[in-house]
């Protein structure tokens, strides 16, 4: 079952026995791990059998790092600024597109690996 990140909806997906589905639109992966610990303590607490967690994050893979985030950059600031308006988020800063590519954060515009084949 697709969430994104309330501890409520959570709990109901383990005590339904549903698998875990985190939609991450983005920011740091890290900060969602304990929403995987919430669904770990609920399954146990349902006793219902272990489910697997799965995540979603939006994501491009070009030929060159600088080729991911120049065909990203627009709709990225487009889906931000309508997330934005949308759950009353402050409008994309300046610098906030280049921070939320870096390692540690979930969206990503990378290169495609030398071994990967189109």
């Amino acid at each position: 079952m697709g969430v994104g990140g309330s501890p409520d909806s959570v709990v109901r997906t383990a005590r339904y026995n549903f698998g875990l589905f985190l939609a991450i639109i983005g920011g740091p992966a890290t900060r969602f791990a304990p929403y995987i610990d919430l669904f770990d303590r609920a399954q146990d607490q349902y006793g219902v059998e272990p489910k697997p967690v799965a995540v979603h994050s939006p994501g491009l893979v070009a030929e060159t790092d600088e080729e991911a985030r120049a065909i990203t950059h627009d709709g990225w600031l487009a889906m931000r600024t309508r997330l934005g308006e949308e759950r009353g988020w402050a409008p994309p800063a300046v610098g906030d597109f280049e921070r939320e590519i870096e390692e540690e954060h979930c969206t990503s515009a990378r290169r495609r690996p030398s071994h990967a084949r189109s």
